[in-house]
């Protein structure tokens, strides 16, 4: 019961930090990224419940360097 208390805290304390930075990272000139929040929100969640979750991840700079080269590509032979 304990584990399930430790994580129901877990996901309350990412909500209540999601809140508070709503409210006074503007005021430092800084944007949280809800992005991020929001996927480890949903893994957190996830955790709780255990239902599997594969979290994505943020592209490599070669990746979308290779994108860019075959979206140009593609756009050229159009």
């Amino acid at each position: 019961m304990e584990h399930s208390k430790y994580k129901q805290r877990r996901i309350a304390k990412e909500i209540e930090q999601t809140i508070y930075d709503y409210h006074v990272m503007p005021h430092q000139a800084m944007v949280p990224d809800y992005f991020l929040r929001y996927w480890d929100l949903a893994e957190l969640i996830c955790d709780y419940f255990d239902v599997p979750f594969n979290k994505p991840t943020l592209t490599k700079p070669e990746e979308l360097e290779a994108l860019k080269v075959k979206i140009k590509t593609e756009v050229e032979n159009d």
